[in-house]
């Protein structure tokens, strides 16, 4: 009975504790909207050091805003650093969306301005992923995805986007439409792909609606970047079906989807007339191209810029020009983060091409590029970690993560240098026999230092076998 009184009377105490708290969050949140924020500041903390979770995320919301209206010194770290404290006090409360955050944190460092830490990433990802958070399984699955932090999984990606979108996170569908579209881990089916994108824009409508219906300013901002990424995706979709039909018709077919994409082009679709200067490009008439890329430019297309930046670099059709191939990568990058754009600035800092020659600015783009799934970019910053530049330390261990990623993509030069790895046990245990799989692969695209090595490599196993 005593024991019974006891559990009774603390059940009563934690519950005038809530009730308590909240009165006194109601209280702080009108003074947090009227921006009195350091009088809820101060009606919060004591809270949040007992361990409401709700408490912790309105003062981190109102560090955050603090943060944001501050200029780069000693107040803005201060805020930085409280952001932080409150987003890990939250996440050992309890908060699955601070655990998220953190994550994020650490995967995007340019969000708080911080360095960049994978295994944090992956860590809060993994946290929040284990109570089937939508938002952290769909950006873990972009972990397995890309390779960032862990070594590539195509079928573990897929797994994890599928939980993120029973999870109710529209990401989730949308990243399968990519899947399937692209191919990765999954034979292409632009049909699926097409299925799990309107799945996409369905969910995200009905959550925006919601969101729109509660004043929920930054869920609705949300929802409108998935709507927005969403049409990114269509317009993609649509491209991969007219090359598909391009591909698989007859001459005459042919004749009238190029008259088609033509008559498209010339109403103003973007999209086509960025098709178009592909199309003209391929077939070395430069000048048409530069026309269509021109024209889809303007319309806002990153991947046309991208081309007139190629066209000034190698002097497609015009006199070659660093200095406009430079400007015109980085207009792309600007434009919307274009991964190839992000490349080939890499490469005009690493070779000093109108630019002064800088490996940690190279190594920078290069890492941006690869983490967007850029693998000629991951290749290049393997060498890098692998030969170590100035700047950049040599670091075997990453350089056979990067090298993983090229390999993924069948870049015969990651499969020849990831294979010297297995063979000398450099970033990776020794292993004659992955050694020895991946110096063929590199032989059978013609490599001449694959065939040579591999022959080595056969020795040295040999010859490790009769020594036991």
């Amino acid at each position: 009975m005593v024991f019974f009184m006891q559990g009774t009377n603390m059940f009563l105490g934690r519950k005038k504790r809530e009730e308590k708290f909240n009165q006194d969050y109601e209280k702080a949140y009108a003074l947090f909207l009227q921006l009195k924020m350091r009088d809820c500041q101060a009606m919060m903390e004591p809270w949040s050091k007992k361990g409401f979770a709700k408490a912790s995320a309105l003062l981190c919301r109102i560090n955050r805003i603090a943060y944001d209206m501050v200029k780069e010194g000693e107040k803005k770290e201060e805020f930085r650093q409280k952001i932080l404290l409150y987003l890990e006090r939250g996440a050992k409360q309890g908060d699955i969306d601070a655990t998220f955050q953190l994550g994020k944190i650490y995967e995007f460092p340019e969000i708080l301005n911080i360095t960049t830490d994978m295994k944090k990433a992956l860590y809060y990802y993994e946290q929040a992923s284990e109570k089937e958070y939508g938002p952290a399984l769909n950006n873990l699955g972009c972990l397995y995805h890309y390779g960032k932090g862990v070594m590539r999984d195509f079928a573990k990606a897929k797994d994890l986007y599928h939980r993120a979108a029973v999870a109710g996170e529209p990401r989730g569908y949308l990243s399968l439409a990519y899947v399937y579209m692209w191919g990765k881990g999954v034979p292409i089916d632009l049909y699926a792909a097409e299925e799990y994108l309107h799945m996409a824009k369905t969910m995200t409508e009905e959550k925006k609606f919601i969101a729109e219906s509660e004043n929920n300013k930054t869920e609705v901002r949300r929802y409108a970047d998935i709507l927005a990424d969403a049409v990114k995706c269509s317009n993609y979709l649509e491209s991969e079906k007219r090359s598909l039909a391009y591909r698989n018709e007859d001459g005459k077919e042919k004749e009238n989807i190029l008259r088609n994409l033509t008559g498209a082009a010339q109403n103003g679709d973007g999209r086509a007339q960025f098709e178009l200067g592909l199309y003209y490009n391929d077939r070395k008439d430069y000048a048409s191209a530069r026309e269509w890329f021109l024209k889809a430019a303007e319309k806002g297309f990153s991947g046309a810029v991208v081309n007139l930046g190629f066209q000034y670099y190698h002097g497609k059709g015009i006199p070659k020009d660093f200095e406009k191939a430079y400007q015109h990568f980085d207009r792309a990058e600007k434009m919307n983060g274009n991964k190839t754009a992000m490349l080939m600035l890499g490469k005009m800092y690493e070779k000093g091409e109108y630019v002064k020659q800088n490996f940690e600015e190279a190594a920078k783009w290069y890492e941006k590029a690869a983490n967007q799934g850029e693998a000629s970019a991951a290749g290049c910053l393997a060498i890098f970690y692998e030969e170590g530049r100035d700047g950049i330390k040599q670091n075997y261990e990453k350089a056979a993560l990067f090298y993983e990623q090229g390999v993924e993509a069948g870049l015969m030069f990651c499969e020849s240098r990831l294979a010297n790895l297995y063979a000398i046990g450099k970033g990776v245990k020794k292993d004659y026999n992955k050694a020895i799989d991946l110096f063929n692969l590199a032989a059978g695209k013609g490599s001449e230092y694959a065939k040579k090595r591999l022959e080595e490599v056969y020795r040295e196993k040999n010859d490790a076998l009769s020594k036991d």
